[in-house]
């Protein structure tokens, strides 16, 4: 027997709709009443494509929060600081002594002779 068998082609895709610009333009109306999901505005904060002023307006609690950290910032910053300035004087301190110790070796080693 041949393999003749009739084959039935897949049916093309159905076309999509074409939608009228009233129709275009009633959807975007309600896309745009619609109120917002707070998922997308958490995801879009994530992203990094929110404003920060809206943010603090809707949340300011974590304002507070994040001003009080930065304070907290400031004050460990200004401690670092300090003490910082005090290793470069200890630094400073310690390389004149041995640079007159090295001095003064030198001289004594230089007398001897």
């Amino acid at each position: 027997m041949d393999d003749e068998t009739p084959t039935t082609r897949p049916s093309a895709p159905a076309a999509e709709p074409t939608t009228s610009d009233a129709e275009l333009s009633r959807i975007a109306r309600e896309a745009v009443r619609q109120p917002a999901d707070p998922r997308m505005d958490r995801q879009l904060a994530r992203m990094g494509l929110t404003d920060d002023s809206d943010d603090v307006a809707r949340h300011p609690s974590q304002a507070a929060a994040s001003s009080s950290q930065a304070a907290a910032s400031a004050e460990l910053v200004q401690r670092l600081e300090r003490r910082i300035r005090l290793l470069q004087v200890v630094v400073v301190v310690l390389v004149v002594t041995i640079v007159a110790l090295a001095a003064a070796l030198i001289a004594r080693t230089a007398g001897a002779t």
